[in-house]
């Protein structure tokens, strides 16, 4: 029949990546090496037995294309022929499909664990500039209105292009998400400001993480002043329904015990923003400029004992 196998032990698959035979008994152009739509194996030649042929010990490796190969692959790969490692070679090029980071070091699926999540993350300078934006426009609106949020979303277009959109004011008490996307779009983070104020505390708050968990968020991005900070929901992610207020009280109560343990206001919110994402599972970064480092939770610190 046309679409025969190469010759080899009797049951026995073939591992070759996509390839039909050169010559089979069917008819001639239809899946074999004189198919133009397919990618064949070395066949017979009219010279010597063993070169330039399937025989040829040197003829190892053939570059099929992305249309030829059943792998879908979108770039050109080079494919092993001796083929008992073929498991392995599937599983690589389906994390070349499917990365934990896209192209632009955003996570492209949640991550199984906080201690797995991305060290580090970053958006295309043109997000940044709209992010910039976004808080520019805060601290006008406080300055004309009072302290007021801006909210806004981070989406992927149907080209897996990034785009900031759904720009909206929000009123004193903070500012809702709009996940209202155009048909073929995917929600990739809700993005909101904090406006600027003198008590200067960075970082989430309290009722942040709440939201984050009770609305299944999976990346909220948070713009206040020079810096940025994310939360990024992970396998291990809390699911249970938090009271906003009761977060905001706890958060509180740990900043006043840090400021007495010595911490300044600013770092006392920074850490007490670290700490609560930590025990409810969300990986967390800082950074500015779009970059952005997981600070939480903190890698072990190996403490040694002095000698006395």
């Amino acid at each position: 029949m046309g679409n025969s196998r190469r010759p080899g032990i009797h049951l026995v698959r073939s591992l070759t990546l996509g390839a039909v035979p050169a010559r089979t008994p069917g008819t001639l152009g239809w899946m074999d090496a004189a198919d133009p739509s397919r990618a064949a194996e070395l066949g017979d030649t009219p010279g010597p037995v063993g070169l330039n042929d399937h025989g040829d010990p040197t003829k190892r490796y053939r570059l099929l294309t992305g249309k030829q190969s059943q792998l879908h692959v979108q770039s050109r790969i080079w494919a092993m022929e001796p083929l008992i490692l073929s498991e392995i070679a599937l599983n690589a090029l389906s994390k070349l499909k499917s990365p934990l980071l896209t192209s632009h070091r955003l996570p492209n699926s949640e991550p199984r664990t906080i201690a797995s999540a991305p060290q580090s993350l970053s958006w295309p300078p043109e997000i940044q500039d709209q992010i910039d934006k976004l808080w520019s426009s805060t601290v006008e609106a406080s300055a004309k209105y009072g302290p007021r949020e801006y909210g806004a979303t981070l989406a992927k277009d149907a080209h897996d292009q990034l785009e900031l959109v759904n720009r909206h004011l929000g009123g004193s008490a903070g500012v809702q998400p709009d996940k209202q996307l155009v048909p073929g779009s995917t929600l990739v983070a809700t993005v909101h400001t904090h406006p600027p104020e003198k008590s200067d505390l960075p970082g989430f708050s309290g009722g942040d993480i709440a939201r984050m968990i009770n609305d299944r968020d999976s990346m909220k991005i948070l713009r206040y002043r020079g810096e940025e900070f994310v939360m990024l929901r992970t396998g291990e992610t809390s699911s249970a329904i938090l009271s906003q207020q009761e977060m905001q009280d706890r958060q509180l109560k740990i900043r006043e015990n840090l400021v007495k343990a010595g911490s300044s206001e600013r770092d006392a919110a920074r850490q007490s923003a670290r700490l609560l994402a930590q025990e409810y599972k969300l990986a967390y970064y800082e950074g500015s400029a779009g970059k952005l480092t997981k600070v939480s939770p903190s890698p072990p610190v190996s403490v040694k004992s002095r000698r006395r």
